[in-house]
């Protein structure tokens, strides 16, 4: 049976869950988290390592569905992506739980952070709520993702079909 740990940061209301991880307990300490597993004992968790014993570390996080302020159907204009990243990402924006597009990330040769970036949007992805999910497969790279800014196009469903 699997084991799911969750943490939640009460600064901004962020979850971070931790699979595979048989603790008894987990907590926030001084910015580390730790676990305590029986037989082992106190464990700890976090960005201070590039690699879990030698094997890179992949990462994504996935936004939960939002109509974004219109139910009814859209298409999407642009994503604008406020990040910081040592890799190149992949970005994909999904409608309605069922149609889905993948666009690259690439970071800027620039010290100055953050970053943005605009992605334009494929407008044949329409729906009336979309997910968005950006991760690091394929490079393992670190990255931050601070803001996603998203422009829909808010299509006309006419007199007929509204009620």
């Amino acid at each position: 049976m699997a084991t799911v740990s969750f943490s939640v940061n009460l600064k901004n209301g962020g979850i971070s869950q931790y699979n595979g991880f048989d603790f008894s307990s987990l907590c926030n300490w001084n910015g580390q988290v730790l676990g305590t597993k029986h037989g082992v004992g106190l464990c700890e968790i976090g960005e201070q390592y590039k690699t879990d014993n030698g094997a890179n570390l992949y990462a994504s996080f996935s936004t939960l569905p939002s109509d974004l302020g219109y139910q009814g159907p859209k298409a999407l204009r642009s994503i604008v992506v406020q990040y910081r990243a040592d890799s190149n990402l992949m970005l994909t924006y999904t409608a309605d739980e069922k149609r889905s597009r993948s666009k690259s990330i690439y970071p800027f040769n620039t010290p100055m952070e953050p970053q943005a970036r605009q992605i334009n949007a494929a407008r044949d992805i329409r729906g009336t709520v979309f997910s968005f999910s950006i991760s690091n497969i394929g490079s393992a790279a670190d990255f931050t993702v601070r803001a996603l800014n998203i422009t829909p196009v808010l299509l006309n469903i006419g007199f007929s079909r509204a009620k």
